[in-house]
């Protein structure tokens, strides 16, 4: 078969039985809240070291689950008198049964 089959068997095992990388980075990652895939590219061997380093680059980068889009509650609304003048918005409602 060969030695990267061989690895990829190695890792496959150690993931089913909890140990081996692979199941370190995902428990550093839910323990700190850094993603997966940014946790597997820190050089850290263990799981000791590999959580300092996340919670390092978590208090550098902040609150990594707070990242993501603002909230705007009015987002694609429009203000009803605008709409009432326009003929496409008419049709369309009128073809969906809107009033």
């Amino acid at each position: 078969m060969g030695e990267q089959y061989d690895q990829e068997m190695r890792d496959y095992v150690s993931d089913l039985l909890g140990t081996g990388r692979h199941a370190i980075v995902r428990d550093v990652a839910f323990r700190t809240g850094v993603p997966a895939e940014i946790v597997n590219l820190l050089s850290g061997e263990d799981a000791e070291t590999l959580t300092e380093q996340a919670r390092a680059l978590a208090q550098e980068m902040g609150d990594p689950r707070a990242t993501g889009a603002p909230s705007i509650p009015e987002a694609g609304m429009f203000p009803r008198d605008e709409r009432a003048d326009d003929e496409q918005h008419e049709y369309i409602r009128a073809l969906f049964n809107r009033p």
